[in-house]
C-alpha cells in the first residue's frame, strides 16, 4: 500500500460551512477573501475548508483584526488578502 504524499491536498470531508454563511464573510470583507482567484495564487478558490461550527470564531477573528488590517493597508499601501481558511 502506497503512503500518501507529504504535501498532497486532502479536501475537508466533514460537514462543510453553509454557503450562505460563507457568502456573508465574503460580502462583509470582499477584498480579504478572493474566492474566484487562481488556485496558483490563492487557495480561497477551493472555498472555506472547515465545518459550520467555525463560522462564529472566524467572524470574530475578522472583526478583531479589521483595525490592524486597515492600519497595515494604510501604512504599506498594499492590500491584505486571506490565502486559505481551513480547520
Amino acid at each position: 500500500m502506497r503512503s500518501p504524499e507529504r504535501n498532497s491536498f486532502t479536501p475537508y470531508v466533514g460537514q462543510p460551512i453553509l454557503r450562505n454563511r460563507t457568502g456573508s464573510l465574503v460580502g462583509r470583507w470582499p477584498t480579504w477573501f478572493n474566492t474566484g482567484g487562481d488556485v496558483r495564487l490563492t487557495l480561497m478558490s477551493l472555498g472555506f475548508l472547515h465545518g459550520d461550527g467555525w463560522f462564529d470564531i472566524l467572524w470574530r477573528l475578522c472583526e478583531d483584526v479589521e483595525p490592524l488590517v486597515a492600519e497595515f493597508e494604510e501604512g504599506s499601501g498594499r492590500c491584505f488578502e486571506v490565502l486559505q481558511v481551513k480547520e
